[in-house]
C-alpha cells in the first residue's frame, strides 16, 4: 500500500475493497468486529491524520454537536 498517500485511496474497486481483501486473506475475517478491534488499536487521531475526507466529515459532524 505505499504506493498510496491516503489510506481513502485505497478503495477504488467494490471487488477489490479492503474489506473483501481481509476476508480473503484472514480465515474468519468480520469487517464489523475485526474493523472495530483495528480502528481501536490505531486510534482516532492517526485515523483522522490519515484519512482527510473522513477527518473532514467527522469536522462537520462535530460543529453541528456544537451548535445544538
Amino acid at each position: 500500500f505505499a504506493q498510496f498517500s491516503n489510506p481513502e485511496l485505497i478503495n477504488g474497486d467494490p471487488d477489490n475493497a479492503p474489506s473483501h481483501r481481509l476476508k480473503r486473506i484472514i480465515t474468519g475475517y468480520n469487517k464489523i468486529v475485526h474493523g472495530n478491534i483495528l480502528a481501536e488499536a490505531i486510534g482516532l487521531d492517526v485515523i483522522r491524520e490519515k484519512c482527510s475526507r473522513f477527518n473532514s466529515w467527522l469536522t462537520a459532524i462535530e460543529r453541528i454537536a456544537e451548535n445544538r
